[in-house]
């Protein structure tokens, strides 16, 4: 237990030197941080030690200087301060007796029922005494900081206490909130990609918006050494090879069925790879022995001449108006086994050229003379063309490409191919990424391709 330090009386005279002042504050400060670490520690604490240490050097300094140390009370304060300083010597006094009968009772070798009754009771007394002295001391305490408290003008609201936990920030509300935000985030960006972007890049929803069936996968060339156009004339074959053959295969199921000699390959928009569709499934029908002889009937944009570096007229547009016969516009090219009919001239009337009669017979004569017959076509959505060479064709084969298109413009084509009585065999998707699983399934991964397993894993482990 702290004892009651004496209070020296304001002697009223004025410090005059700046060393004293100093000295003074310091006391001051000590003082109240002595009271403040009395209040949240016990009486023997090391810091309560300390403090009263420092306390005791400095009132000795004060007192050698001939300074009073403590602030000046007013005469109501005196007077419960000098009761309080009689409570605790009595209190002291009372726990010092009771100590000591204590010991002498415990020091006793015949200690019986009535000594320990005593003891007891003795010892309930002293804790309910020491439980006042705390009491006092308190109030004495709160005394003293209350003088010292009006010489500065400030006040004591409350004492400052050490939380035994912190506060915030508050980690599993923050958790949920991120959590939530995150949920918010992606369900927005979702709903925003929706929104702003309506092209279908799933195979099965684009063959539901067409009404027709998906009859083949061609997979996008990694080798950018090879020609897109000579796949399946290349010696080593790739999965893109080998795409190209399963799409001759669902043609050839499909010929037997509808008896199919003409085939017309066109796509929504341009870019969507109808023409490198075409000239593969030629060169893929003519090595089974098929005589094949492929049409450039894209009278406005023609590229199959450039593709295999001959000459573009005379053609197709010549033997239509009749300047021209067929057999002195069909050409075989060096790097192909099939037969090519070029465009010819650009026309000043390509629907009306493709939409007479001439067409027409010259389709039914190619027929007669070759196994099959390819027919390359304009763009189905931006001139009307493609929907006349289908009422020729026998048959009519969608090449797309997964995002090309808004789901509105598969619903025209298909009412479009409807109308003009086409008869659509299927749909065949061209570059699809061969990583994205959810387009290219991986059963159709081999290991008899060119290293497209090695590539995909590759690639998915770079991701």
């Amino acid at each position: 237990m702290a004892e009651l330090e004496p209070r020296a009386v304001n002697t009223g005279n004025s410090v005059k030197s700046a060393e004293t002042r100093q000295m003074r504050d310091d006391y001051q400060t000590a003082v109240h941080a002595l009271e403040a670490a009395r209040l949240r520690f016990t009486p023997t604490h090391p810091e309560v030690v300390r403090l009263e240490g420092v306390v005791g050097s400095l009132r000795q300094r004060l007192s050698k200087a001939g300074v009073s140390n403590a602030p000046s009370l007013t005469p109501t304060e005196e007077i419960e301060y000098q009761q309080l300083r009689a409570e605790v010597a009595r209190a002291d006094s009372k726990v010092q007796a009771l100590e000591k009968a204590r010991d002498e009772m415990l020091g006793d070798g015949g200690v019986r029922s009535e000594a320990i009754s005593r003891y007891k009771r003795l010892e309930s007394e002293l804790e309910i005494d020491q439980q006042m002295l705390s009491v006092l001391l308190t109030r004495r305490n709160e005394s003293l900081l209350t003088a010292a408290d009006k010489q500065s003008g400030a006040y004591v609201l409350d004492y400052a206490v050490s939380p035994l936990y912190p506060a915030g920030p508050s980690r599993r509300k923050y958790l949920a909130l991120g959590w939530a935000a995150a949920l918010a985030a992606g369900v927005s960006v979702g709903l925003l990609r929706e929104l702003l972007d309506r092209r279908v890049r799933d195979p099965e929803a684009v063959a539901r918006a067409l009404g027709v069936q998906v009859i083949g996968l061609i997979p996008q060339i990694d080798d950018r050494k090879t020609v897109p156009e000579h796949q399946t004339g290349r010696a080593r074959q790739g999965a893109a090879a080998e795409g190209y053959r399963n799409l001759r295969t669902a043609i050839l199921f499909a010929m037997r069925e509808q008896k199919l000699h003409s085939l017309l390959l066109t796509s929504a928009i341009a870019g969507e790879g109808k023409t490198t569709t075409c000239i593969n499934l030629a060169s893929a029908f003519a090595q089974m022995g098929r005589r094949v002889v492929l049409i450039d009937a894209d009278l406005r944009r023609a590229r199959i001449d450039r593709v295999f570096g001959i000459s573009r007229s005379p053609g197709l547009s010549e033997v239509l108006e009749g300047k021209a016969r067929v057999e002195e516009c069909v050409q075989r090219p060096e790097k192909a086994n099939f037969d090519v009919l070029t465009a010819g001239g650009a026309p000043d009337n390509p629907s009306e050229l493709l939409a007479s009669n001439a067409f027409s017979e010259l389709i039914a004569a190619l027929k007669s003379e070759y196994d099959f017959v390819m027919l390359d076509s304009p763009v189905l959505l931006a001139v009307p063309d493609a929907l006349m060479l289908a009422a020729d064709a026998d048959a009519t084969l969608l090449v797309h490409r997964p995002g090309s298109v808004e789901r509105r413009a598969l619903r025209r084509m298909r009412e479009d191919l409807r109308r003009a009585g086409a008869r659509v065999i299927g749909v065949a998707f061209n570059w699809v990424n061969p990583a994205d699983s959810s387009v290219y399934p991986s059963y159709l991964e081999s290991p008899y391709l060119d290293g497209p397993k090695k590539k995909r894993r590759a690639r998915a482990e770079s991701s």
